[in-house]
């Protein structure tokens, strides 16, 4: 209804806004050179803000401009859950079937990220939204899955989105693994 009074052609201010129609602010352009240093050097980054700051809009916005044919995007809109249930959710990401224990599902995950690097040449990415809700055995799944030839490679990057009470969480000593990596 709004949309034909006002003549829009789409409806304006939905949850997944368009990229093209960003203000290049300033703080977009800092936040856009971060992300693609992460990228770049395939690490593990932070971004952390206010709720409807337009953290989730600038890690998607960010990453639909990634070449799809060299990355693979993993975008995990988080609720509280196991450790087991995130790595049930990668799997998936993953297209894989996921195995019922635990071991046999890192393992599982392992070799699909070394099969994505290795063999079809993309590298893959793993966006986790909302981190702020992620349990402390979770979050401390997070570095096992970085870990690859004993840190001798980086076969996958990590972003982790959430709001304030994430990076207190961080600040927690049983996190140092995962912060000392961000």
């Amino acid at each position: 209804m709004m949309e034909a009074f006002f003549g829009f052609k789409k409806t304006p201010f939905s949850d997944s806004p368009d990229p093209k129609q960003l203000f290049p602010s300033q703080a977009w352009h800092q936040v856009k050179t971060r992300l693609q240093f992460l990228v770049d050097h395939h690490g593990a980054g932070l971004i952390t803000g206010e709720v409807g700051s337009g953290k989730s809009t600038a890690a998607r916005s960010f990453t639909a401009g990634l070449n799809p044919n060299l990355f693979k995007v993993m975008y995990l809109h988080w609720t509280p859950g196991s450790p087991l249930d995130l790595l049930r959710q990668l799997a998936v990401e993953l297209d894989l079937e996921p195995a019922h224990y635990r071991g046999d599902l890192v393992r599982q995950i392992s070799q699909a990220i070394v099969r994505l690097n290795q063999s079809k040449k993309q590298h893959p990415i793993l966006i986790c939204d909302e981190a702020q809700l992620l349990c402390h055995p979770a979050l401390e799944q997070l570095p096992l899955l970085l870990n690859f030839d004993m840190d001798s490679s980086r076969l996958l990057t990590l972003l982790l989105v959430g709001q304030p009470l994430l990076r207190r969480t961080l600040s927690l000593q049983m996190h140092e693994p995962l912060r000392q990596r961000i």
